[in-house]
């Protein structure tokens, strides 16, 4: 998390307790704090959790609300000003029979809650039999272990602010790929002025070009109020 500046970690089948999570958080009270969720009547199955890197976001004020023991685990937290992000983490069931109940449970159980701005984990199902090698849907028994099964998804008027979406080698030994994305917040100065120069240009190239308002005045103006943000 440290060496490429991940902010939110969401893990699955992680079979860590409250107790062994509060261990952990003790262990590395410097730089992490740790939220895990698992089944009691199944401690040696499921379990999720999600990291927060202390040097990239704050940790002091994350609400946290269990939606299934061990399988979904949803947190509120700080982010930009006055503003917080949600984030749903799931563990699917295996079985792609119980795809359905599971996904009727979770939408039942956070219907009065904080509603996820970004929903991601290890679904155990995918979209397309293409997802599979070899290819085939959850339903059948087509054989193999490559699937693409972990996803990430967000709101759609956050989307053009999502960028580096990657799939790749985790860090450590697993049969599961790292899904990431880095999300900025469409409020923060920086987009905020970027959004702006994008409209003036849009404006001048419509319009006839004067001394005071042409791309070269619109970029030393963008120029200068980056500079007086950083």
């Amino acid at each position: 998390m440290r060496d490429d500046r991940i902010a939110i970690l969401a893990l699955q089948e992680t079979h860590v307790s409250p107790a062994q999570a509060d261990e952990l958080n003790n262990l590395f009270s410097d730089t992490l704090h740790i939220i895990a969720c698992i089944d009691p009547s199944h401690t040696s199955a499921k379990g999720v959790a999600i990291v927060l890197n202390k040097c990239l976001v704050k940790t002091l004020d994350v609400n946290t609300h269990e939606i299934i023991p061990g399988r979904a685990i949803l947190i509120s937290m700080p982010w930009y000003q006055q503003e917080r992000l949600n984030v749903l983490n799931v563990y699917g069931p295996n079985d792609p029979s119980q795809n359905q109940n599971f996904w009727d449970e979770i939408h039942d159980k956070i219907m009065y809650l904080p509603q996820p701005d970004v929903l991601l984990g290890d679904f155990n199902i995918i979209k397309d039999s293409i997802d599979r090698l070899p290819a085939h849907t959850d339903n059948a028994n087509g054989g193999g272990r490559a699937s693409r099964i972990d996803h990430i998804y967000v709101l759609e008027d956050m989307f053009p602010f999502c960028k580096e979406w990657e799939i790749s080698p985790p860090a450590i030994h697993t049969d599961h790929q790292l899904v990431s994305v880095n999300i900025s917040k469409c409020t923060m100065p920086f987009i905020e002025e970027a959004l702006r120069l994008t409209h003036e240009l849009e404006e001048c190239s419509h319009n006839v070009h004067s001394t005071s308002k042409n791309p070269q005045t619109i970029f030393k103006s963008f120029k200068e109020n980056a500079i007086r943000i950083l």
